[in-house]
């Protein structure tokens, strides 16, 4: 975490080569490698058909054809019996609360999958997810491990564009406390701090609601895990601040940097690109 000197006046140009470190820091996640939108992988076999771990059922895809039977406020059980079992599911969470249905897409890779997602009436949105960009998953990966990798890497993608403004945003007001640690900017400093736990927030609520496949689940719980702890580090260091408490603003810092270094093992032993953890340097 960027560390705020207890002397501020007399210790400004640390403070500002600090807070340039916490903006390079954050942003270097947020590099976008997946994405929804059109396109193929040229080097991708179309005609390859998918396969299943041998402790997972058959991954049937969905042709076109199929997937334009689903209408608006078409209820769960409904698409079921016209699509059968999905290949990933989302248990209810904000933005959806009905949750969310994923199921493969015919002639293409993981990465891409027919998303019919539910509101309190019904089916209220029916995409075509496509992640042109996205690696391909590990090699042990079973097929819905895969899709669960690319949606994960495109919600990370998303939340990782948000946290850019939001860390610069937190660096003027990291500068300004410095400069004059008065009520103003502490509050300041206190809301921007805000932004950044509410953008994690977001990110660990959409993924915690995925259902992930028995494939490498305990990694993928670790990483939410960790996650979930990182919000409750800088949560308490957004508290500190408000008291002017700047050894325990240090204390909690370290511990969100050491909780994110686990996050990252986890994440790339699940195979993420994208999803990862941030650092405040």
């Amino acid at each position: 975490m960027t560390r705020l000197p207890h002397r501020p006046v007399s210790s400004q140009r640390r403070l500002r080569g600090r807070v340039a470190a916490l903006t390079l820091a954050a942003a270097t996640i947020a590099i976008a490698v997946t994405g929804c939108g059109g396109g193929d992988d040229p080097d991708a076999d179309p005609t390859k058909k998918p396969s299943a771990s041998t402790s997972e059922a058959p991954v049937v895809p969905i042709t076109k054809q199929q997937a334009a039977q689903i209408k608006a406020k078409m209820p769960h059980e409904r698409v079921k019996k016209l699509l059968g079992e999905p290949l990933l599911t989302q248990d209810p969470y904000t933005q959806f609360a009905g949750g969310c249905f994923y199921y493969a897409m015919e002639n293409s890779l993981p990465a891409d999958v027919w998303q019919f997602c539910f509101n309190d009436d019904g089916i209220g949105l029916v995409l075509t997810a496509y992640s042109p960009n996205q690696p391909p998953a590990p090699e042990d990966a079973s097929y819905a491990r895969g899709a669960l990798i690319a949606r994960a890497d495109s919600v990370c993608q998303g939340q990782n564009g948000y946290l850019n403004t939001i860390t610069n945003e937190i660096g003027n007001a990291l500068a300004d406390f410095g400069d004059d640690p008065n009520q103003q900017n502490t509050d300041a400093l206190v809301r921007e701090i805000g932004r950044f736990i509410k953008n994690l927030e977001v990110t660990h609520e959409t993924l915690a609601a995925f259902n992930p496949p028995a494939d490498k689940q305990d990694a993928y719980a670790t990483y939410l895990d960790a996650l979930a702890d990182q919000v409750e580090a800088l949560t308490a260091a957004q508290e500190a601040i408000a008291d002017l408490d700047l050894e325990t603003y240090d204390s909690y810092g370290t511990e969100f940097n050491d909780i994110g270094n686990d996050a990252r093992t986890a994440a790339q032993d699940y195979g993420f690109t994208t999803c990862s953890a941030p650092d405040w340097g």
